[in-house]
């Protein structure tokens, strides 16, 4: 986990690592969502979002839209992307 979250964080990054991103973030919440509550997934998802470069939530959130089926996961999501983008810009 560590190795591609600092691979994300470390700046720009090609296509194919940001897709590896959203991948492995779908499945640490599939193996989260068999042993803990839907609130402390949410919580521990939105940890690691909140950390992910901006061009990586971007992408995330694209793919998300486009293949994933927790839309409650997308949506929180989606909020807290639109919560960061406007905290910067303040």
């Amino acid at each position: 986990e560590r190795v591609w979250e600092r691979m994300a964080l470390s700046g720009e990054c090609d296509g194919r690592l940001r897709e590896r991103v959203a991948e492995l973030f779908d499945e640490k919440s599939q193996r989260l969502q068999k042993r803990m509550r839907p609130a402390e997934v949410t919580e521990k998802m939105t940890a690691i979002f909140r950390r992910l470069s901006p061009r990586t939530r971007d992408d995330l959130l694209s793919r998300m839209r486009r293949e994933h089926t927790d839309t409650a996961m997308l949506a929180m999501l989606e909020a807290e992307s639109r919560l960061n983008s406007g905290n910067k810009e303040a």
